[in-house]
């Protein structure tokens, strides 16, 4: 019999776990004591999605929902299923799932499991808010249920040196952001929003090339629609911005202010262990209030020379 870690047997798609590289920890660690790990597709070389008319091409899948997917959906927990012939092998591997809980993940500046992004766009990220696990756990739950209305929007061509990115809660924005030019865009914004933002517009203007806003969204399903809407982060909220390799943040805007650090309300930074820096902005938990929850933020940071092989 072969042992497996992550796989769900009937599972959509067999994937393993929305965190490969946690999975493959944990096969590694079996196979360091000499315990084989089955990788299933990976071994195969094929990939998990079927292509239409190629199904040959992709490794089998069923398309049911377990225990396990259920928890991902509903929670964006981590779950994963091993099968275990040898009993020591199995203690290895929950030994190995427990010690990298209490641990900072690659890219976490905190102990605990990779399971605070609620969204990604290039180089901006949406996290879960909180400086215990408990509140952690509760934001991811509140933001989870509702990343469909998420919209970011980011400044490109991305210079290095400059980073700027909005979020909103209001799915009608992604149609209004979208393909503007960021001055003009920063201007209507702090005008609608209240907020000083020439301070941001002076900064960007010292990058040419930084011109113009690339907007995203989880497109909303029909029956999304259907749901109330999110209006405000009850449990507070994380923006993240991923900067290049060691760099070092000059200044930092929240909303048209300058911003210091804070694990509760300003912004904390930290190289990842992946090769990262991070810039992540706490944004406590709001009050319920009329309109949608909006936010601009951005950084002007160093980053050092790469030296480029001769």
């Amino acid at each position: 019999m072969g042992e497996s870690n992550g796989f769900s047997w009937t599972t959509s798609q067999f994937d393993r776990t929305h965190s490969r590289l946690f999975i493959e920890e944990i096969n590694r660690a079996a196979e360091a004591a000499g315990f084989p790990q089955d990788r299933g597709e990976e071994e195969a070389e094929r990939i998990l999605p079927w292509l239409p008319g190629n199904v040959h091409h992709s490794y089998y899948s069923g398309q049911r929902i377990t225990s396990c997917v259920h928890a991902y959906h509903r929670y964006h927990t981590l779950a994963n299923t091993m099968e275990v012939h040898h009993p020591r092998s199995g203690l290895i591997r929950c030994r190995r799932m427990l010690e990298l809980g209490n641990q900072p993940w690659r890219y976490e500046a905190v102990a605990g499991y990779p399971v605070r992004t609620m969204f990604q766009q290039d180089e901006a990220f949406v996290a879960a808010y909180g400086q215990t696990a408990a509140e952690r756990r509760a934001s991811r739950v509140e933001l989870w249920a509702h990343t469909n209305q998420f919209v970011v929007a980011r400044g490109v061509n991305e210079p290095v040196g400059m980073a700027l990115t909005a979020f909103s809660l209001d799915p009608g924005d992604y149609d209004r952001w979208r393909a503007t030019e960021i001055d003009p865009f920063l201007q209507k914004y702090g005008h609608d929003q209240g907020i000083d933002v020439s301070e941001i517009r002076a900064a960007c203007r010292r990058y040419p090339r930084m011109q113009s806003l690339r907007c995203d969204q989880i497109k909303p399903e029909a029956s999304d629609r259907a749901r109330p809407l999110l209006r405000t982060a009850g449990h507070g909220l994380a923006l993240r911005l991923r900067l290049p390799r060691s760099a070092s943040p000059q200044r930092i805007w929240l909303d048209g202010r300058p911003i210091g650090p804070s694990p509760v309300d300003g912004y904390e930074s930290w190289n990842t262990q992946n090769g990262f820096t991070m810039v992540q902005f706490n944004i406590p938990p709001c009050a319920d209030s009329d309109g949608f929850q909006r936010h601009l933020f951005a950084v002007a940071y160093r980053a050092p020379r790469i030296d480029r092989a001769t």
